[in-house]
């Protein structure tokens, strides 16, 4: 018994190695204040326009399941009238939805609060996979007036992948612009568990049998 309990206490330690969720992207710096606190990109709508602002990122050679996003995000005026995706990439911009994660929210603060860092936890959990870009889309719900604020970048660490749509003539979006270049993005990190590789799987399973073992045991000896 004392052996497989034993077993079971390093499974559990694997398992929880596994699920502790890593940094996937940020260009936020180490201490998660590269950030303007006064100025950043504009979602808006208004009587004759329409703007809305997406950030790429690319992940690296592990996939990862997403867990969460975070964004410095201010609320500058009207109603909460905004929706933010997880998207994939069209080649030129982002392209279809992979997650919805807000859709017109009130967890951001209001102006005059200053900008602070929000956070939105996945209920879906998407594999990212590896070796890939993905976007975060921040765009009005519906056409009506509304004012938020995506924190700007103090500095930029390097090329940011980002896409914008606005319309100064009309009250409906066109098509996103995509660029990538050293230019002043938005601030946000992503965070994710890495996609355990098969023998770990395997482990996993293993472990799953002994605690319905060991838990079969104990109802024996009650």
């Amino acid at each position: 018994m004392k052996s497989k309990l034993t077993t079971l206490t390093c499974l559990t330690l694997v398992a929880c190695c596994h699920l502790k969720a890593e940094l996937i992207f940020s260009n936020m710096g180490p201490n998660n204040d590269n950030y303007y606190s006064g100025v950043g990109h504009t979602i808006q709508v208004t009587a004759s326009s329409y703007d809305a602002f997406a950030m790429g990122f690319r992940t690296g050679a592990t996939p990862y399941v997403f867990t969460e996003l975070q964004l410095p995000l201010l609320n500058l005026s009207g109603i909460d009238n905004l929706t933010i995706s997880l998207r994939r990439d069209a080649g030129v911009g982002p392209g279809a939805v992979v997650e919805t994660l807000s859709i017109d929210s009130p967890v951001f603060p209001d102006y005059p609060q200053p900008f602070s860092i929000t956070s939105l936890e996945s209920t879906a959990l998407p594999t990212l996979a590896a070796n890939s870009v993905y976007w975060i889309t921040l765009e009005p719900t519906e056409i009506r007036s509304c004012w938020y604020s995506w924190s700007h970048l103090l500095s930029i660490p390097q090329p940011q992948i980002l896409a914008f749509s606005d319309n100064p003539n009309a009250n409906t979006p066109l098509p996103w612009s995509y660029s990538y270049a050293f230019q002043n993005g938005s601030a946000f990190a992503v965070y994710g568990n890495p996609v355990p590789e098969p023998s770990t799987l395997t482990i996993l399973a293993v472990g799953g049998v002994l605690v319905r073992r060991c838990r079969r045991l104990r109802r024996l000896h009650r």
